[in-house]
């Protein structure tokens, strides 16, 4: 954006000159300096663009390398040029370990044997992301985390296809408290219905009392 403004004030240099000097009929000495000073202009300009556009990606940047979600990017190859702070926690590899390899290795081996990747991949490619897709992957010392997975195409300014990225959450505590909330939830019940049936019974030994039998 920058090149192209300079190169198209570059291009009225001379037009800029012609219309002020048939307007105020200034020597070329005169016009070369009120062209250099717009150029100059032009130029603070640009470096104001430059400063507010380091300022925003900058917080972006700072976003994604900190963030407590893994926040990893593939290229067309799906191997990972981005690995934040937040996929070295919950995955335990650090950048360098990563950087560069397909990203397979996180994926546990039944569900590799079961095609959940190559079904990823495809949903990607068709819809464009995957959204929220809860699944398991592997840590670094081998241990199964439950994860919730979003992940999405990314594009060039011409609209080119140069990878994807993946926000991976740690959802294994939640899925263990949902886990221990449903068997208290079953054990509750359980105790109820008991009660209930306990209940009935009596009531039906009030209502219907057992009769000896005389034989």
């Amino acid at each position: 954006m920058e090149n192209m403004i300079y190169s198209e004030f570059s291009k009225y240099e001379e037009k800029l000159k012609d219309s002020f000097r048939e307007k105020y009929n200034l020597p070329d000495k005169e016009l070369d300096e009120i062209v250099k000073d717009l150029r100059a202009i032009v130029m603070q300009m640009i470096q104001l663009m430059r400063d507010g556009k380091s300022v925003h990606e900058k917080f972006f940047s700072d976003i994604i390398l900190n963030s407590v979600d893994a926040i990893i990017g593939f290229d067309c190859d799906f191997k990972i040029f981005l690995w934040n702070k937040g996929a070295e926690s919950i995955f335990g590899y650090s950048k360098n370990e990563v950087m560069g390899k397909e990203f397979s290795f996180l994926i546990p081996q039944y569900l590799l044997e079961i095609g959940e990747k190559d079904f990823l991949v495809k949903e990607v490619e068709e819809k464009g992301f995957i959204t929220n897709y809860e699944s398991e992957r592997l840590t670094k010392d081998g241990q199964l985390i439950n994860v919730s997975i979003t992940r999405f195409l990314i594009f060039n300014e011409l609209k080119e296809k140069i990878g994807s990225v993946g926000m991976i959450r740690d959802i294994t505590t939640i899925k263990k408290l949902q886990k221990d909330l449903r068997k208290e939830k079953i054990s509750h019940l359980s105790v109820k219905s008991f009660q209930v049936l306990l209940t009935v019974f009596q009531t039906r030994l009030i209502l219907f009392p057992v009769m000896p039998i005389i034989c």
